[in-house]
């Protein structure tokens, strides 16, 4: 068994308010921290900024207000496909279609309607939340919001106090 940390954060950009308002939420993403020991530092993986990447903890600080953070605990295999996954995606775009598609997911939300993204595309383009459900398994991520997500690990992780 392994432990990955899964966080929300906002900022102060339009794009963000966008995203908070819509999902009535105080976060608009979610990341993956990982730890560097070595170096006394993490590097966040994400979605953000056109593309999957990773930045430094210090670069991610200045740009991002860290809501929460949570333990998720993932077995040993599940804990290999997701380090895979960020080691063969990263660099690949951002899906900005997808954001449009949550539109959709949220209005048949008010039927209550599961729907799935109309935008989603697969393995060509991601958003936060499809990226850091991929890593911890679960399935649907492209029609989860950031706030979904939260509810997850609200569940089944353990909260960090930073």
């Amino acid at each position: 068994m392994k432990t990955i940390i899964v966080g929300f954060s906002t900022h102060k950009g339009a794009f963000s308010w966008l995203i908070r308002t819509a999902t009535s939420s105080s976060i608009s993403h979610t990341y993956i921290r990982l730890p560097v020991c070595e170096y006394n530092t993490s590097m966040i993986f994400q979605a953000s900024g056109l593309l999957v990447n990773y930045c430094s903890d210090d670069v991610f600080s200045k740009k991002n207000q860290v809501i929460e953070e949570y333990d998720i605990t993932l077995s040993d295999e599940q804990a290999a496909i997701g380090e895979e996954f960020r080691i063969r995606e990263s660099g690949k775009p951002y899906s900005v279609k997808q954001i449009f598609g949550f539109i959709y997911v949220l209005g048949m939300r008010k039927f209550n309607k599961k729907v799935a993204n109309p935008f989603s595309d697969g393995k060509q383009s991601y958003v936060c939340v499809e990226t850091n459900s991929i890593c911890i398994g679960l399935v649907n991520g492209e029609s989860m919001t950031p706030e979904d997500l939260r509810r997850w690990c609200q569940k089944n992780g353990k909260l960090i106090i930073r």
